[in-house]
């Protein structure tokens, strides 16, 4: 709940200063992604995912802005076989695949040298909004509630149409239960957005 009132500070205040520019854009933007959970429980190789949501662009000079955005992402992961002797503790006996549904808030920093050619870097937070991986017999989450991760891409504008790649690597752990697997993600996101101011 704490972590949910943080995430709609930060969206207020980064949208307000949107609307505070003098110059800025706002649009939507959806997409795929091919997403990796590493550790020795999940199989190896990358699963399918979506996300969608919203962006805004916030111009700091020429050739820097701000882009801070709102996705919701939904990716699966394959369970390995060795994973339920691993960890007794999880209800990984009836689930095939681990599901994970997330609310994304990257702010990222755009560097722009030409003119229709963006570089994107920066951090992101993400916060864990669904999960079908329980621990038995506990109220507790298998799964930790929050995710930074570190993003990089480039981005092509055409018209109002950007079309963007990333990848992004996990920087914490995410698993929330005593193993000694640790639990990360990595994923290449490839979409497109559209430019409404």
């Amino acid at each position: 709940m704490k972590q949910k009132s943080w995430l709609l500070l930060l969206v207020s205040f980064v949208f307000s200063s949107c609307l505070l520019a003098q110059e800025f854009e706002f649009g939507i933007k959806a997409g795929g992604e091919l997403g990796k959970y590493k550790g020795v429980s999940f199989a190896n190789g990358y699963a399918y995912g979506y996300h969608a949501g919203v962006y805004a662009q916030i111009p700091l000079n020429k050739h820097w802005s701000i882009q801070p955005e709102l996705y919701y992402t939904s990716a699966t992961a394959n369970k390995a076989d060795s994973a339920d002797a691993i960890i007794t503790s999880l209800s990984l006996n009836a689930v095939k695949n681990i599901q994970f549904e997330y609310v994304n808030v990257p702010l990222l920093l755009s560097y722009k040298p030409g003119k229709n050619v963006l570089f994107l870097f920066g951090p992101k937070y993400s916060i864990l909004s669904k999960s079908n991986l329980t621990v038995l017999g506990n109220a507790r989450d298998a799964v930790k509630n929050g995710d930074l991760s570190a993003v990089a891409g480039l981005q092509v504008n055409f018209k109002k149409f950007r079309f963007y790649g990333r990848y992004e690597v996990g920087l914490t752990k995410l698993n929330d239960v005593v193993s000694k697997d640790k639990w990360t993600r990595e994923s290449i996101h490839v979409g497109v957005a559209l430019k409404l101011l």
